[in-house]
């Protein structure tokens, strides 16, 4: 859907369209009726919306991405960081944070926790048990990770740890940088530089690597909410790579304005006026 927005800003054009009758329909089912919720998930998404960064970005694709993010009952407030949405192109996209896995796994009565090891840090593996044995000691004085040119250079990968809040077990995954370095690369907005890799580089690898645990997990979590975040998030992977079509269930055209003289200009060139959709 590659709409263009004329003689409206993004923002008010997400407003106007968060106005509409379908919009609200399904934010009151997000939120079950909480009008408090709702107030607050919109006026996030205008704040979101009114970044530079997506100025260029479809009404529907905004929608769409932050629509998925509210399934998942995930916070888009950016002050919070529990997602992200970003620009690829010319549609938005949703992106899971590292706080927001963590909130995930907190639903599902787990613990998740993400560390960065490099190479100037104490770390050995012994595999030569049953349960992997991991010796961890990070080199404060020789580590500067806020320097992006040096955390790439030196990463080695990343420990994410478990922990079941019913009975303490705890699990401890290492995540290879070649490892992260492959995921990476099947995420084409990792080239865009408004790509939350590019902004964000350390959270987005200990993000990833919690994902990937989580995926490898999946059947002990029995969490439906976790598995719907995994399918979000390779969903979105595909559909930057053009490997699935960008279709929602929302039909989000037929959000169209209700205020203003903006016009919506869909793929054909055709104007949407006001209540036309598809």
């Amino acid at each position: 859907m590659n709409e263009v927005i004329k003689k409206e800003s993004l923002a008010l054009a997400v407003k106007s369209a968060l106005s509409s009758e379908q919009a609200l329909a399904k934010m009151a089912e997000f939120f079950s009726g909480d009008s408090a919720k709702m107030t607050r998930f919109k006026s996030a998404l205008i704040d979101i919306a009114s970044s530079d960064n997506l100025a260029q970005c479809s009404v529907s694709s905004v929608l769409k991405s932050a629509f998925s993010l509210a399934e998942l009952d995930l916070d888009i407030n950016r002050n919070l960081a529990q997602a992200y949405i970003v620009k690829y192109k010319s549609d938005a996209q949703a992106v899971i944070s590292y706080k927001g896995w963590q909130t995930l796994a907190e639903r599902a009565g787990k613990r998740i926790k993400a560390h960065s090891v490099f190479i100037c840090d104490e770390f050995s593996r012994d595999l030569s048990e049953f349960d992997e044995k991991i010796i961890f000691v990070p080199n404060d004085k020789e580590r500067n990770s806020s320097d992006d040119g040096w955390y790439m250079k030196n990463l080695r990968g990343v420990l994410v740890l478990i922990k079941d809040m019913s009975d303490g077990y705890t699990k401890r995954v290492f995540v290879p940088k070649d490892k992260l370095e492959k995921i990476k690369t099947k995420s084409p907005s990792a080239k865009s530089n408004y790509s939350p890799w590019a902004q964000w580089g350390e959270e987005m690898y200990q993000a990833k690597a919690i994902k990937y645990v989580l995926s490898r997990e999946a059947l002990n979590f029995k969490s439906q909410v976790i598995a719907n975040a995994i399918a979000l998030d390779n969903k979105a992977d595909m559909e930057l790579a053009g490997g699935a079509p960008k279709i929602t269930q929302i039909d989000l055209n037929a959000i169209a304005y209700e205020q203003g003289e903006g016009q919506i200009i869909d793929e054909n060139g055709e104007v949407l006026s006001q209540g036309e959709g598809r």
